[in-house]
């Protein structure tokens, strides 16, 4: 998809005005992500990500495989803005609206307001505070985003009931077992309602019973709240069995580069 890629998906947006599942929510345009090198020689660089086309369906499960350092995780960071492309254009197309945004030409707090109110990250690491209880963790966006405790337990509880949890919510995190600290982590990142979920190896660090219940988790969120999911992973059979989409980094010499596999 080149030149006037954004005026055809506009196009093509008007003609589906009102079906917004038949959107994609992000189209990446010929993006590529490059790193300098020490001393910021050219011949140093790390190309992490080149030439990228693809499309996020909406509402569905989309993977990523590939080996370790194929930029797997570089597609999943651009689309939360937590790097900016060094070439192309990535798409956004929010429910409701109608034409697409450029990320990349988002300033400061417009890539704030995005990643607090339309981008949930779950990470190996979950992140969670070790000195609050599991309904202060899920609470925790909201006060950030400057609601009173007392309101944000009210919804807290809530997620935490979608999961199975509400029993454990005056527990500190650190006293649960590894399935049950990645339902509190997935409440969490439910309380903002975003838009598109990123799992980065969301079961690297569980055992099998434990990954398969994380899993089982995401499919409840995509399929109960319709909620995007963009995973990351380099299980190719976890691909195969969850995924509504599928594409492949490839790590090259010249350049990683990404491939839709189905």
């Amino acid at each position: 998809m080149k030149g006037n890629a954004q005026e055809t998906l506009n196009d093509q947006n008007e003609e589906t005005a009102g079906t917004d599942s038949d959107r994609p929510l992000f189209v990446f345009d010929n993006v590529s992500k490059v790193f300098p090198g020490p001393q910021r020689k050219k011949e140093n660089e790390v190309r992490a990500i080149v030439d990228c086309c693809l499309e996020i369906p909406r509402h569905k499960i989309t993977m990523i495989v590939g080996e370790n350092g194929s930029g797997k995780t570089t597609v999943l960071r651009m689309i939360g803005l937590m790097y900016r492309p060094s070439q192309g254009n990535i798409y956004y197309f929010p429910d409701d609206v109608l034409y697409g945004i450029d990320l990349a030409t988002l300033g400061r707090s417009e890539v704030t307001a995005y990643r607090q109110r339309d981008v949930a990250w779950v990470f190996q690491q979950l992140n969670l505070i070790s000195h609050l209880n599991c309904w202060q963790n899920v609470a925790l966006p909201q006060v950030i985003a400057g609601q009173s405790w007392e309101l944000a337990k009210v919804e807290a509880m809530e997620n935490l009931r979608l999961f199975d949890m509400e029993n454990y919510a005056q527990k500190n995190v650190f006293h649960l077992s590894g399935g049950e600290q990645q339902r509190v982590a997935i409440a969490r990142a439910l309380t903002i309602k975003p838009q598109v979920f990123l799992a980065d190896e969301p079961t690297g660090s569980l055992d099998q019973k434990n990954s398969e219940l994380a899993i089982n988790n995401l499919l409840y969120l995509n399929m109960e709240c319709k909620t995007t999911i963009v995973m990351v992973t380099h299980d190719r059979a976890l691909a195969q069995n969850v995924g509504d989409r599928i594409y492949c980094c490839e790590k090259r010499q010249d350049g990683n580069t990404v491939s839709l596999v189905s």
